[in-house]
Order: structure tokens, then C-alpha cells, then sequence
């Protein structure tokens, strides 16, 4: 048997910050801007939820706050029209998230709405918000509503108790509801037409959007995985893992019908869902201090499909289709709280001391 290589060690650059920050870690949001040059990241402080904005510029080798405390926690970071950022807060305590359209410079908010941003449109500049039990669509870039999506199961999703159980986007921009432990509904953002609904027989743990291809895949606690072609409604694949559980953060592969399943054991396995059969499995990670470990980012490119994992500590590995083991290897100080991915095959991560590190793959 050919002994599966050892991963090398990915080339990595942590860059400081330009001051102090005191009181302030918990990097929870990174984005890199349109240019890939540099990076945003929203810093949560340690005790109060309040927001600190950073933007980290690779070429300059710093970081400097770019944008006065904002209360919440940061969520989403996006990049509009002539240059304005969006960012997206939610607040612990009480249901009070919000959604700001800033200068490109973070000096100034434009416009603020209140609601959840479960869908970006970026290059309109519509957003789709959760706000109250209804799905409302927004000309962000002026501030203005524009329509209501009227749809009894995402209300029930989104007024109970399994509302963070909703997910948006895809190729086609649709919501994924979770209203019942085993039921999922599907909506069509821009008619609110219901192109699904189904029992999946099992408790769901996940739900999950393809970017490019009109697929959706839910997840159970128990290794079952189901997923669903929305262009015809029917169910396209439905697996499970009985004696190797599926941790919790699936992705689907850019552009193919693959889906990416992290087992508890650290294990990895790359799906095709159409034909049902496996692309590749990748091992456990050899280092003895490894575990479960989260789906970051799937990368296609040229060069062909790498995906990026990181365990629950402060390590990074990358795996890619045709080689064996994992490819590389990344560890951290802190542990990983935040990640993004250009598509030329950089990475940044953020982590729970506030710093951020970009990595080449």
C-alpha cells in the first residue's frame, strides 16, 4: 500500500494592526473586497456586542479600523455598487437585526434597514430581509422597499422555533425553509411561488443552497443526507452515513453537483449527487490533537478542486480531488472564527485573538 503523504505546510502571512484595540477579539465576519487586495473583517468585542470594522490591506502589510462601533454582532459583509460595503449585525439579547449600506470608506452610513439579510443581489443592489415573519425585498443602494413575499412556510420558519434554519441564494434565488423538524419548504424569492415542500424524514440538523446548479441538500443529526432538484421538485439523492456521523457544516461544489460532507471522525467526503456515487474520500487528519472538522470553502478553479477545512482548533488543512491525504496544512495561534476565499486560490482567516492571516494554496 502506498503511504499517503504528509501535508506540507500552506504559506502563510498574519499581518498587525495599525493600534490597539482593547477589549476586542472574535474576528466573526471577513469579506475580501472587489480588488482581492485587501480584506474587511468585523471584530466583535469580548464582553459588550459591539462591532469594530477593519480593513486589512495585504499589499500595505496592515490593518486599520476603518468605521466607528456599531452595536452587534457582525454578520455578513458584501460590496455594492461604486464601491459602498454592506454589513449585516444581529444583537444576542433581544431579535434586533439590522442592515447598513455604507461610503466606500466606512466614514458615513447611507441607509440602514432592520431585518435578517438572508439574499444579496450585489450587482443590483437588492436584498432580500427577514423582517418580522415575512420575506421583504429592498433597493438597498436607496434605501426603499420594494415588494413583500407572502409565503405561510416561511413565516412558519422564520416566527419559530427553527428559524435559524434558514438559508437563501443559489443560482436561482430562492429561500430554504426549515417550519418543522423534518419539513423543508422552498420559495422563489422573486414570484414567492413554492417550488417545494417535504417531509425528509428525519430531523434536520442542515440546509444548504447550491451556488450555481438549482439544488438544495439537507443534513439529519444522524448521517442522512437528502438532496432535491428544484427544477423539477423531485428528490435527486438521499444517503447516510449510519456507523460515521455527518458534522454539521456541508458545502456544495461551485459549479458541479458535488456535495462536500465532513464526518465527526475528521474525515471528509467529496459526493456526486447525480450519479450517487463518490468522487473522493480523504482520511482523518493524522495530527493527534484533530477531531470534527468544518467545511470552509470549495475551490474550483484551472488547477482544479481543492477544499479547504479547518478543525474546531486553530488548524487548516486543504485537500485536493486526485491526490491522497490531505495537501496542506495551516496552524493558527488562535482558534478560526471567520473565513473567506477570493477564487485564485487565497484564503484569508480570521481568529479569536482579532488577528487575520492570508494563506496561498
Amino acid at each position: 500500500m502506498t503511504p499517503i503523504p504528509s501535508p506540507s505546510a500552506l504559506a502563510a502571512t498574519s499581518l498587525p494592526l495599525d493600534g490597539e484595540l482593547p477589549g476586542y477579539g472574535h474576528v466573526l465576519a471577513v469579506a475580501f473586497e472587489p480588488s482581492s487586495s485587501s480584506v474587511i473583517s468585523g471584530l466583535l468585542h469580548k464582553v459588550a456586542e459591539l462591532t469594530w470594522y477593519v480593513r486589512w490591506d495585504r499589499e500595505a502589510g496592515l490593518g486599520r479600523v476603518i468605521a466607528r462601533p456599531q452595536p452587534g454582532r457582525p454578520g455578513r459583509i458584501g460590496f455594492l455598487a461604486g464601491g459602498c460595503v454592506l454589513t449585516a449585525t444581529w444583537r444576542q439579547a433581544v431579535s434586533a437585526p439590522s442592515v447598513r449600506v455604507w461610503s466606500p470608506d466606512m466614514s458615513a452610513v447611507q441607509h440602514e434597514v432592520a431585518g435578517r439579510l438572508l439574499h444579496l443581489d450585489a450587482s443590483t443592489g437588492q436584498g432580500w430581509l427577514a423582517v418580522g415573519g415575512q420575506v421583504e425585498r429592498w433597493d438597498l443602494l436607496a434605501g426603499a422597499r420594494l415588494d413583500v413575499l407572502e409565503s405561510p412556510s416561511v413565516r412558519a420558519a422564520l416566527e419559530g422555533a427553527f428559524r435559524p434554519r434558514t438559508v437563501a441564494g443559489g443560482a436561482r434565488p430562492v429561500v430554504v425553509a426549515a417550519p418543522g423538524a423534518a419539513c423543508i419548504a422552498v420559495v422563489d424569492l422573486m414570484t414567492g411561488a413554492e417550488l417545494l415542500s417535504r417531509d425528509v424524514g428525519f430531523e434536520i440538523s442542515r440546509l444548504v443552497v447550491a451556488p450555481a446548479l438549482p439544488w438544495v441538500a439537507v443534513t439529519g443529526f444522524d448521517g442522512e443526507v437528502v438532496a432535491y432538484e428544484l427544477t423539477s421538485g423531485e428528490e435527486a439523492a438521499r444517503l447516510a452515513w449510519p456507523e460515521e456521523r455527518v458534522a454539521e457544516s456541508v458545502a456544495f461544489h461551485p459549479v458541479a453537483p458535488w456535495l462536500c460532507i465532513p464526518h465527526e471522525s475528521g474525515g471528509l467526503t467529496l459526493q456526486d449527487l447525480a450519479t450517487g456515487e463518490a468522487v473522493q474520500r480523504w482520511p482523518a487528519d493524522p495530527d493527534p490533537n484533530s477531531g470534527p472538522i468544518d467545511v470552509l470553502h470549495v475551490i474550483h478553479a484551472a488547477a482544479g478542486t481543492r477544499v479547504a477545512a479547518a478543525h474546531m482548533n486553530q488548524r487548516l488543512l486543504v485537500a485536493e480531488v486526485g491526490q491522497p491525504g490531505w495537501r496542506s496544512a495551516w496552524e493558527g495561534v488562535e482558534p478560526i472564527t471567520a473565513c473567506a476565499a477570493n477564487g485564485a486560490g487565497l484564503i484569508v482567516c480570521g481568529d479569536q485573538s482579532g488577528a487575520v492571516t492570508f494563506l496561498q494554496l
